[in-house]
């Protein structure tokens, strides 16, 4: 049986046909700009398809991970969005897993340390790991073991100290701003009023 190969519909996306029938949709990023997928039957042309997707979903993580660190999640939402499919992205996958190359327990501790280096609140944190498609068990975990409350309060501590240092914190539109601020880095109300507090008078602030 013979394959034949067109563009799709993006430049990156290409269609494949099965003796003139369309059969596959494929990306050039996974099975190349020529695939050579040819057999006696369509089972022979499924399993060169298998064979030359597994080959480039494995190219494709290596060449990712050659940059930097991935959560899992991301790499199979990668995959999935280059046609890959869902049985090949899990047997890829779980084999760099057990390979030791993703890890994503030690990679989402690595990202909670590094949010809150960028002074972001355990709220915060936890809606950017949820949008990397992070369990909530997992993120929940990693928060509670790294975020501790004495280091927020001098994560909060060091921006007043520093960002908001010109801030006249006894003008209320000032202080207004400065609370919408931390809040928006992920830090709750009591933690920021708290710190407020120790900052300026409670008398001034109310």
């Amino acid at each position: 049986m013979k394959v034949s190969i067109t563009t799709g519909k993006r430049p990156e996306l290409i269609n494949l046909f099965l003796d003139g029938e369309e059969w596959k949709g494929g990306h050039l990023s996974i099975l190349g700009r020529r695939p050579q997928i040819e057999g006696n039957d369509q089972l022979e042309c499924e399993e060169k398809l298998k064979a030359l997707e597994y080959k480039g979903a494995r190219n494709f993580i290596i060449r990712r991970l050659a940059k930097r660190n991935y959560f899992s999640g991301e790499l199979k939402t990668a995959l999935s969005k280059r046609l890959v499919s869902t049985s090949t992205i899990t047997k890829v996958v779980n084999e760099f897993v057990e390979m030791g190359y993703l890890n994503d327990r030690e990679w989402v501790e690595s990202t909670v340390r590094c949010l809150q280096r960028q002074k972001y609140g355990a709220k915060a944190i936890g809606m950017k790991l949820r949008a990397k498609g992070v369990p909530e068990g997992l993120a929940n975990e990693a928060i509670s073991s790294q975020c501790d409350k004495v280091s927020q309060r001098e994560n909060i501590q060091r921006l007043l100290a520093t960002r908001y240092r010109s801030r006249k914190l006894t003008d209320p539109k000032e202080k207004q701003k400065v609370v919408a601020a931390l809040a928006r880095k992920g830090y709750s109300f009591e933690e920021i009023f708290d710190e407020l507090r120790k900052k300026v008078s409670l008398e001034d602030l109310d």
